[in-house]
């Protein structure tokens, strides 16, 4: 009875004991991310689908707006640059197109047929909305540019017939209002008493190089007596009288202007 009660004992004790228990592991669940939520900033993976990443590209899209608030920035403008995700610069140089591509972009993503309009997507589409306007009006508002700053020359050649000399200068201060779209170089010509242009120099592409130049790589223009055949008193003169303004679509800077020694 005494062997009886001890293995009795044992077995309850072993039994009781939860570190000696061999436990079943519960079957895997499945993991169900919540993909509706605007602070999921996971990134795509192969198994979903296309429909599943175009709304996960829209929901960051929605929480990066709506982080971007307004009294984060200096001024209405600067806050609508950010929400289109462009720069003045850039919209300066294509005259406020940029500005229309980048909002129809975004307008595009949050297209309801593109993600589920949920209140935090219809206050991103408001806001981008609110961005278009502040920086059409910032652009209605444009003031010309200040003056080009340190003109000056260099002789690339100076044999009469093929003289050559490069333009140089700086930009003009750079103010929210007033961005620089466009150069424009005069050179005075004694035929007509007054200050003749003889090239617009804007942000274009450069085959030469292969790419595009902003408009901040157009601060110089090499001046060719060849090219100005048209303009022989000018390269008779002992001193060229040169001008440089920059212009945006609001008007025109005023001159800097250089004299350049034409001969040795």
């Amino acid at each position: 009875n005494n062997n009886s009660s001890n293995s009795s004992n044992n077995n309850s004790s072993s039994y009781g004991n939860s570190s000696n228990v061999v436990q079943t592991p519960p079957a895997p669940s499945r993991i169900v991310t919540n993909r509706t939520s605007p602070n999921d900033e996971s990134e795509p993976t192969p198994q979903m689908s296309f429909k599943e990443v175009r709304e996960m590209e829209a929901r960051k899209e929605v929480t990066r707006i709506l982080a971007l608030r307004q009294e984060m920035f200096p001024n209405l403008c600067s806050w609508g640059h950010e929400v289109l995700k462009l720069t003045r610069k850039e919209n300066a140089a294509t005259g406020g197109a940029a500005a229309h591509k980048c909002y129809r972009s975004l307008m595009k993503q949050l297209h309801p047929d593109k993600v589920e309009q949920t209140p935090m997507v219809s206050k991103a589409v408001d806001l981008v909305r609110e961005a278009r306007d502040a920086v059409e009006r910032s652009m209605l508002r444009k003031q010309p540019p200040g003056k080009p700053r340190n003109l000056r020359s260099e002789v690339l050649c100076n044999k009469f017939g093929q003289r050559r000399f490069k333009l140089a200068w700086k930009a003009p201060p750079e103010l929210p209002d007033s961005p620089v779209s466009r150069y424009v170089v005069a050179v005075v010509d004694p035929s007509f008493g007054r200050a003749l242009a003889v090239a617009t120099l804007e942000a274009d592409y450069s085959p030469e190089l292969g790419r595009f130049l902003p408009i901040e790589e157009r601060t110089s223009f090499v001046l060719e007596e060849q090219e100005l055949v048209k303009m022989p008193r000018v390269w008779q003169q002992a001193k060229a009288t040169i001008q440089v303004a920059a212009g945006n679509d609001a008007g025109q800077s005023g001159w800097s202007i250089l004299q350049v020694p034409l001969t040795c």
